[in-house]
């Protein structure tokens, strides 16, 4: 088994009807359908026939697990299309197989056996979502080190307080929504890796933002020193009075948080108990 270079097909239909995501999975159903061709099927050796359908499953099976190691170019979508095809899988194949071999096996119980095969094919996809997830987040921190240079945005530039959002904060979100959300993966498993995917996304931001604020405390209790040191009472008040670079960088952070949390919520993403921290952090003075 393996991927297909050419990306242009969106979906490959199998003989069934069953609207695919890879060719490799019509393969797969096409290879089981020929095993009970008339034209290939012994039948006094289809025990061995019904073995090579649950050895076809369990190759789908072992390929979708060794795909993170693979030593080919890998694509999140490929894999998303991997993934949604394995639910396919699962869904149509033992029905399908049962078709099949009806009127040339004895009869017994066929479930449980194409559900323990089926259950390999299932048991693959964790680790294609910790491939997913991480290949994702690498995305995501390319835009997290902007977070760093907010401050220098303000520190001694006289702009004015922030009113918007910066740009990062759409890039930062942007892999999640391109490689997860709108992927072909059933609408579950899609929630499932978008919710844990964000997790790890606020958490890094957050210690990200805790590091700036903590710059940020330092920075002031070194200039609360250098006031308390001066003689001058009114140029003490006219300094407290007026809006600091470090209002600027937090307002800035808040504003960028609030958009955070705004885009999550458009992709329907639980933002959990990490993003309330997160805003906690930008609130506080």
């Amino acid at each position: 088994f393996t991927f297909n270079t050419d990306r242009q097909s969106e979906t490959s239909t199998s003989q069934t009807g069953v609207k695919y995501a890879l060719p490799v999975s019509v393969m797969l159903e096409l290879c089981i359908n020929r095993c009970w061709e008339e034209d290939v099927l012994l039948r006094p050796l289809t025990h061995r026939f019904f073995k090579l359908t649950l050895q076809l499953l369990r190759r789908y099976a072992v390929w979708l697990s060794e795909i993170p190691t693979s030593s080919e170019e890998l694509i999140v979508s490929d894999i998303c299309k991997a993934v949604h095809d394995s639910y396919l899988i699962v869904d149509q194949v033992p029905n399908f197989v049962k078709k099949l071999t009806s009127d040339k096996i004895p009869v017994f119980d066929q479930t449980e056996i194409l559900s323990i095969s089926c259950k390999d094919i299932l048991d693959s996809i964790p680790v294609l979502a910790d491939y997913v997830i991480n290949d994702v987040i690498k995305h995501c921190e390319k835009a997290l080190e902007q977070t760093q240079a907010v401050p220098r945005l303000f520190r001694r530039t006289n702009r004015e307080m922030p009113t918007e959002p910066l740009g990062y904060v759409s890039q930062l979100i942007g892999p999640i929504e391109t490689d997860i959300y709108n992927s072909v993966l059933p609408d579950i498993v899609r929630q499932e890796w978008c919710s844990k995917t964000a997790h790890q996304l606020v958490t890094r931001y957050s210690e990200t933002v805790a590091e700036i604020l903590i710059s940020l405390r330092k920075t002031e209790d070194s200039l609360a020193m250098l006031k308390r040191g001066r003689k001058s009472a009114a140029q003490t008040a006219s300094t407290t009075n007026s809006c600091t670079d470090e209002d600027k960088i937090r307002a800035q952070l808040k504003l960028d948080v609030t958009e955070l949390g705004a885009k999550l919520d458009i992709m329907g993403i639980p933002k959990g108990e990490e993003f309330e921290k997160l805003q906690n952090l930008v609130a506080k003075r």
